[in-house]
Formats: C-alpha cells, sequence, structure tokens
C-alpha cells in the first residue's frame, strides 16, 4: 500500500530545503525576496492581533501572597498577556522580596486542545517549581489559544482574531506566536514583576514544548513601531528547555525526518506512518495545522510549514539548548505491535524526536547543547522518569541562566 502522507512529505520536504531558514524566501508579487528569514517572518506577523485594541492592557488582575512555611512568594493572577481574554492569560510566582530575578516561563502541554496554565502547579511537576521559586527565580505558566477540534475546513490564511476555543480554533502559526507574546509580556511588565528581563528562560512539555522551541530559535518578531507596546519587547529566550516533545512543527515531515531503531529488515516505518495519518484522518498526522497535506504542497502551504519549521531555523545564534525525552526508545517492530491509540502517542513521543534536535543543535556549532533521553539509557520508562526529566531540566535553567 502506497503511503500517501509519507510520499509527499518528500516533495514538502524539499521544497521547504530549497529556502531554508537562512535564505531568502519565495519572491513576492514585486520578484524581490524578503532580505531574510526574519523578515519573512515579521511580514507574516504583520497583521497579527492587528485592529484588537489596548484594552486588556488595563484589565485588572490580582497579586496574592503565600507565606507557606518553605517558599515564600507572591503572585500575579490572570494577567492579560494578549487580547484573547482567557486564552490569552499567565500566572507569575515572584521569590517574595526579589529585586531582579531570573524567570522561566512554563507552557502546558495537551495537543493544542486541553490543560490550562494550572498544569505548572501537577504534583509531579510542583517539587520542581518549588526549588526554582526557593533558588531565587521566578516561574510563569501561560494559557494559549487553541485549535479546533477537528478540521471544519482548511485555513489557507491566517485568522489572527481566532477566539483559541474548540469551536473556533487556531492554526499552529498563530499558537506559537502567542507564545512569543507571553515572552514580550513578561518583559514589558519586567520592572512591576521584579524580573530581569535579559535572563528569561523557557520549558515546555508536548504541544507546550513545541511553542517554546519555537520562540526560541525563530528570529526576534520585535516591532520597534508597532502600536501595542508589548509587541515592541524582545521575544528572545535565553534558554531553551524541550520536553516530550515533537522535532518540528509540521508533522508531515515526520518521516523523512525521524528515523526509528530496527531489530530486522522486515519492520517498514512506512506502515507506521500509514496507520498513524489514517489514525488522525485527513490531516494526516495531526491536526495542528488545520490544512490536508494537499493544501500544504500550494505556495501557501509550503510558507506556512516554514514559518513552522523550528528544526530548520535552528542555527547558530539560538539560546542554549537543551531536549529531554524520558519514554523508552521503542523500535520499529515494537511500534508496529501497538494498537492504534497508543501509536500515535508514542511515535508522537518518541525519544528520537528528542535526537534529531540534538544533532541539530550539534551541527549548528550551538554553545550549549544537552539531552536527556531513553536512547542512552538514560530512563527506562518507569513512572518516576517524569520527575526527573523535569529536574534535568531545572537544573539546566539554574546553570544557564
Amino acid at each position: 500500500m502506497k503511503n500517501v502522507n509519507a510520499a509527499l512529505s518528500t516533495v514538502l520536504l524539499s521544497g521547504l530545503m530549497a529556502c531554508g531558514a537562512d535564505t531568502d524566501s519565495r519572491a513576492d508579487d514585486s520578484g524581490a525576496p524578503p532580505a531574510s528569514y526574519q523578515e519573512f517572518l515579521l511580514n507574516w506577523y504583520a497583521d497579527y492581533d492587528a485592529g484588537e485594541g489596548l484594552d486588556y492592557l488595563s484589565q485588572s488582575d490580582t497579586w496574592e501572597r503565600d507565606l507557606g512555611d518553605d517558599v515564600k512568594y507572591d503572585v500575579l493572577l490572570d494577567a492579560a498577556y494578549g487580547p484573547h481574554e482567557e486564552r490569552t492569560t499567565m500566572d507569575v510566582y515572584v521569590p517574595a522580596g526579589a529585586e531582579s530575578a531570573p524567570v522561566v516561563l512554563f507552557v502546558h502541554g495537551g495537543g493544542f486542545r486541553s490543560k490550562d496554565k494550572d498544569d505548572v502547579l501537577d504534583k509531579d511537576r510542583l517539587p520542581v517549581v518549588g526549588r526554582l521559586i526557593a533558588e531565587g527565580f521566578a516561574v510563569a505558566s501561560i494559557n494559549y489559544r487553541f485549535r479546533s477540534d477537528g478540521l471544519e475546513e482548511t485555513e489557507t490564511e491566517s485568522d489572527w482574531g481566532c477566539s483559541g476555543t474548540l469551536e473556533d480554533g487556531c492554526r499552529l502559526d498563530v499558537i506559537y506566536r502567542d507564545g512569543a507574546r507571553a515572552v514580550q509580556y513578561l518583559r514589558y511588565r519586567s520592572e512591576e514583576l521584579k524580573i530581569d528581563p535579559d535572563r528569561i528562560g523557557a520549558w515546555g512539555r508536548s504541544a507546550g514544548s513545541q511553542i517554546v522551541t519555537w520562540v526560541g530559535l525563530v528570529p526576534d518578531l520585535a516591532v520597534a513601531d508597532h502600536e501595542d507596546p508589548v509587541l515592541q519587547q524582545s521575544t528572545r529566550l535565553q534558554a531553551i528547555g524541550h520536553a516530550n516533545s515533537q522535532a518540528t512543527g509540521p508533522s508531515h515531515l515526520w518521516p523523512e525526518l525521524i528515523t526509528f531503531p530496527q531489530t530486522t529488515k522486515d519492520c517498514d516505518p512506512l506502515e507506521l506512518w500509514d496507520r498513524l495519518a489514517k489514525f488522525n484522518g485527513e490531516t494526516g498526522y495531526n491536526q495542528s495545522l488545520q490544512s490536508t497535506i494537499e493544501d500544504l504542497d500550494s505556495a501557501a502551504g509550503q510558507d506556512l510549514m516554514r514559518v513552522v519549521h523550528f528544526l530548520e531555523a535552528m542555527d547558530a545564534d539560538a539560546p542554549p539548548f537543551i531536549t529531554t525525552s524520558p519514554v523508552e526508545d521503542l523500535t520499529c517492530e515494537q511500534l508496529i505491535a501497538l494498537s492504534d491509540e497508543e501509536l500515535s502517542g508514542k511515535m508522537m513521543h518518541h525519544p528520537r524526536h528528542s535526537e534529531l534536535l540534538y544533532q541539530r543543535c550539534q551541527d549548528e556549532g550551538l554553545q550549549t547543547c544537552e539531552k536527556v533521553t531513553a536512547v542512552e539509557d538514560t530512563f527506562s520508562g518507569t513512572s518516576d522518569a517524569y520527575q526527573d526529566d523535569e529536574e534535568q531540566l531545572r537544573l539546566f535553567m539554574i546553570d544557564t541562566l
């Protein structure tokens, strides 16, 4: 059986490589290409949140003080970092008495369609957060706009005004940009929050990690003369924590990028990708692009893919980077034996995604590249690996920031 998604991914990948992050984009109507990938992105996001107004900056938020015995901190609750109501709010936990604390932003997972900013207080994560605060680090956690629950219709152009609910979801490029806005907001309010705008790191899990990694790897999206003062701020991170996530945003490229270990020559990885594509329906391996693969093969689709292809955006100017994956390094043969639902989770979070990013990090000559994956038997896939994974991220942030 021919795997249409995997076969077309070769075409899509070759098209993207022809206009990589360090080269000129496809020419515009005048025939002159943008000067750089940064300009390409700034043009792409020129209308992002345009016309939304600045009322969100005057919305009330709440400061509370936690006077626990172990860790004392102030917390800013439900701060609106953007104009999209609950979907663009954050909480910020600041060590009591801080003057200029480094800050670590957490972005929750959930397939771009579930969970919220309270996930930072998950029972397995809370000790890690507590230790960060105890060592003088602020911790922020955000909501962001979700994708639609299913493919109502293909989006050929970005709907910047989408509400981010499951009924009116947003495409992946919009969701990624919300993550960058959160970083800008932290800088915008840094003096009031008592945080250091020059020491901001971020980590996320799964979908949230995609957001964080994209924000950290693409060029700065600040617009100096923007009418919204938040969007005038830099989007650059000083540390990236990629955890239990994927190698890049466009899932249709995964079959060409991810190689699973094999114990025999008879196991065909394309069979795995074919099963995953069928399991997820007409959008292929996941639904975050809100597009079919045929749409992505168009000129507009190629531009969209280039926007969200953060693996290709990694270069020597990227900040210190760590990737972790506390799951087993399952072979092709082991994956074949799983049910479709199990297969989806294992392929989406396979440690070979992390390995690919780490290799790219080394190839590009980044000063700091670290990894913690089961590929080298760091973890056995047991239940306590999750907390160890977060602890490695904490140590990286402390050492880097």
